[in-house]
């Protein structure tokens, strides 16, 4: 964690908290049965950790954004996005929350008075409901870096896309998660800039105040 957080600093990337279930052997990635109060200590704790190896270096967490199991059960159930808000309320309430467009922790933090940031995803297909493709399902990664960037560019531009079953959803893209352990991220990351440069889009670090 130290050495990512003085990578960021170093280069100027804001630095995020990306909480999750503890389950190291799947990634955070399997959802785990947790009362909301289990929920609130663990986000809070590890956001907690994360802004103290922050300050060290001389900088501050900008923003949260749920991992994995958590994150999507954060986008489906209000209880836990409630779980969630309460955590980085306590911890620091300027702190910005990054959620799945169209989510309930987006409509839940707002009610928390805290300022949220609209997600949609460069490296994955979506379904009708404007949720994404489960992993480990045919076709829940996109690997095509142009077609990920083009899509990435109707999601700004135009607030759509279209779902992996042809259906044309609504999207508000106001920032783009493209996931470092996917075979080609680079190649798109590279490809996205590269679109959006193109495009007179500007691409800036969150700011928190």
């Amino acid at each position: 964690m130290r050495q990512t957080v003085i990578a960021a600093r170093d280069l100027g990337v804001a630095i995020g908290a990306h909480p999750g279930f503890p389950d190291r052997q799947a990634m955070g990635r399997k959802s785990m049965a947790m009362s909301a109060a289990q929920i609130t200590e663990k986000v809070r704790s590890q956001i907690q950790e994360l802004s103290t190896i922050a300050m060290a270096e001389g900088v501050r967490v900008a923003h949260v954004k749920p991992h994995g199991a958590l994150y999507h059960q954060a986008s489906e159930c209000r209880e836990v996005a409630d779980a969630i808000c309460r955590a980085v309320a306590d911890v620091d309430p300027f702190l910005l929350v990054v959620g799945l467009s169209g989510g309930r922790l987006l409509e839940v933090g707002a009610t928390w008075g805290l300022r949220t940031i609209s997600e949609v995803f460069a490296d994955r297909n979506y379904m009708p409901n404007g949720g994404l493709v489960p992993r480990g399902t045919p076709n829940a990664l996109l690997l095509d870096p142009e077609l990920a960037a083009q899509r990435v560019l109707q999601m700004i531009q135009l607030g759509t896309m279209l779902a992996e079953s042809g259906d044309l959803i609504r999207v508000c893209a106001e920032t783009v998660c493209i996931h470092g352990d996917h075979p080609r991220a680079i190649e798109i990351a590279r490809a996205v800039v590269k679109h959006l440069c193109d495009a007179g889009i500007v691409i800036s670090a969150f700011i928190n105040k």
